[in-house]
């Protein structure tokens, strides 16, 4: 955080990424806890899209952070600022513990092989590419899901069919995305264990699974009934979105990290490469399965000829301890990690922009979940899982081949390399980290985590505060890339506004009137006065002076012939206006 320029003594004053989607996701997790504290039964609502019904179903709604995060927010005195921060940071450990759990029932590696691999999953640069999507860095969620899903096939107990129960709720109510990958991972995972172990599967594992899938049904559904509602979730993303955000295969190679930033054509959120210590070590490890499939032949000849349970030698797993060899962990981890690539690449192959070929996602996105996954490439992380554990299994065989001091050797150059490949780039044009350093030490160059500039003593938040309860206002520029901000404000003033998103879901309406009705102009005027927006606040300084003079003469003309809307006052930088009051109800199907 240091290196990308955050300021820790602004821990409880400013968002870490103080900007763009940062302020977006931080107005959720404040709306969740809102609804949590006053309006439990009402977990749809929220203050954007005024008129509209259960808008926070347009959001992530991240309840499944808001929930335990709840006491902490109490805590800290209803600081958002510390108590998102302090999540933010909480999922670098608890995403390497939870990688480590898995590692280690898995293939048995040893502890510091299990928390390197813990470390490469945390700091994979999918993760730290999105430090501004809190809902994205909750990735211990989805792994402890998978890890008592794994618990459960191999010990069907009560214990493990709660947690991957409660573990599935919570991944499902913090994001629509890793919902969709650990539905992914369980069928894959389901498919395998019927195909290769059928005869295993006894009345007691069905009877394990059906209350795990009962506990998560009953926790999902008041999360998922208001959701219910919302027609353009239903109707799901355009195969010309998800193909936007799908990536190609150069974008494999494609990285924010510093010492790759921008080699191959950076594509944004697309850019999901690896690393070469991650695929170098996975690829050794593919190549090394051969020793788990020796292990457990040599095993199972030995049980055979002993008629007893036999054990292989620490830290393998046994043969009839758990439904999988690790020979056989290893091929499954190879589908998922294939799998992931695949659906990264989203329902069409696409190279250098052309259309290629459909792929298997142009038949999951027919499906619940899978319809409205925009960002596709977001698959990858089924990719980083499945190399962690092929690259611990590595680091594991390489341990057993080599002398203490070789290996020890080995394990620093691979811990070493891949701290190079997991800093994030911080604006720096040089590749070279040190000279990056000093440059940056220096300030010569712009880091991006620079706080944006709002305060709680805006002088338009004061004169919101003193207006009645719910009084709902429009803010001009209405939707871009500047108007994040209107949701840093949001809480401090807490009144409704008709503004909402630009890259999430959105009402039919927004798209059909906001977006593409000039404004000022008759339509979108009409419309909030149908709603009942009560003022129209203008942000002076989100316009350039070109687009302010442009402003004031198209509105002083509209005014004109559409009617007086009187001036309240200037307030800071932001000009008010009132909106004539409704003659009409709200219509929600306008």
């Amino acid at each position: 955080m240091l290196w990308l320029g955050y300021d820790f003594s602004l821990i409880s004053s400013a968002f870490i990424g103080d900007n763009g989607d940062t302020l977006l996701n931080s107005w959720t997790l404040y709306q969740a806890f809102d609804n949590l504290l006053h309006r439990p039964l009402d977990l749809g609502y929220s203050t954007v899209f005024y008129g509209q019904d259960d808008t926070f179903g347009f959001t992530i709604a991240p309840y499944g952070i808001a929930i335990p995060l709840l006491p902490v927010y109490v805590l800290t005195g209803k600081d958002l600022e510390l108590t998102y921060n302090l999540y933010l940071i909480a999922t670098f450990p608890l995403t390497t513990g939870a990688t480590y759990l898995l590692v280690r029932y898995l293939i048995r590696a040893p502890r510091s092989i299990a928390l390197f691999a813990g470390l490469m999953v945390t700091f994979a640069q999918f993760r730290l590419m999105h430090l501004s999507h809190i809902e994205t860095l909750s990735t211990q969620y989805p792994l402890l899901a998978i890890y008592c899903l794994h618990r459960l096939i191999d010990t069907p107990q009560v214990r493990w069919s709660v947690g991957f129960g409660v573990f599935v709720w919570l991944t499902t109510i913090t994001s629509g995305y890793y919902a969709a990958m650990l539905i992914t991972v369980t069928a894959i995972v389901a498919v395998y264990t019927i195909v290769t172990r059928q005869r295993r599967i006894t009345r007691q594992h069905i009877r394990q699974i059906a209350i795990a899938g009962y506990i998560a049904v009953l926790l999902i559904t008041p999360f998922i009934i208001w959701r219910s509602s919302n027609n353009a979730l239903r109707q799901g993303r355009t195969l010309e979105v998800m193909q936007a955000y799908s990536a190609e295969p150069r974008d494999w190679f494609a990285s924010r990290a510093h010492i790759y930033y921008e080699v191959v054509p950076y594509g944004g959120e697309v850019s999901i490469f690896l690393g070469f210590v991650p695929l170098g070590l996975a690829a050794l490890g593919w190549y090394f399965r051969r020793a788990g499939r020796s292990a457990q032949v040599t095993a199972m000849a030995e049980e055979h000829a002993t008629g007893t349970e036999a054990h292989l030698s620490p830290p393998s797993r046994t043969t009839t301890g758990h439904a999988f060899s690790v020979y056989e962990v290893l091929i499954l981890y190879g589908i998922i990690l294939a799998a992931g690539y695949v659906l990264s690449l989203g329902p069409v192959l696409t190279i250098d922009g052309k259309s290629i070929a459909p792929l298997p996602y142009i038949l999951l996105m027919q499906l619940p979940f899978f319809s409205g996954m925009r960002a596709v490439a977001r698959f990858i992380f089924l990719a980083i899982i499945a190399t962690a554990l092929l690259s611990a299994f590595a680091l594991k065989a390489l341990s057993e081949r080599t002398d203490r001091v070789g290996f020890a050797l080995l394990f620093s150059a691979a811990i070493g390399f891949f701290v190079l490949e997991a800093v994030p780039f911080n604006g720096s044009a040089s590749r070279t980290l040190f000279s990056a350093f000093i440059v940056t030490l220096n300030g010569e160059t712009t880091l991006p985590m620079q706080p944006t500039a709002y305060t709680q003593d805006a002088p338009f938040v004061a004169w919101l505060n003193e207006q009645p309860d719910n009084t709902p206002v429009v803010h001009y520029p209405l939707y871009g890339q500047s108007s994040y901000i209107y949701y840093a404000y949001q809480p401090m003033h807490d009144q409704p506004m008709l503004n909402g998103f630009g890259n999430s879901f959105v009402p039919f309406w927004w798209h059909a009137i906001i977006e593409h009705q000039p404004f000022p102009g008759e339509a979108v005027m009409q419309l909030l006065v149908d709603r009942g927006i009560r003022y129209l606040l203008v942000h002076r300084n989100l316009l350039s002076d070109d687009e302010l003079r442009r402003f004031e003469v198209e509105w002083e003309s509209f005014q004109s012939t559409w009617g007086e809307a009187p001036y309240v006052g200037q307030f800071g930088d932001v000009d008010i206006y009132q909106v004539a009051p409704s003659t009409q109800p709200a219509d929600d199907a306008s």
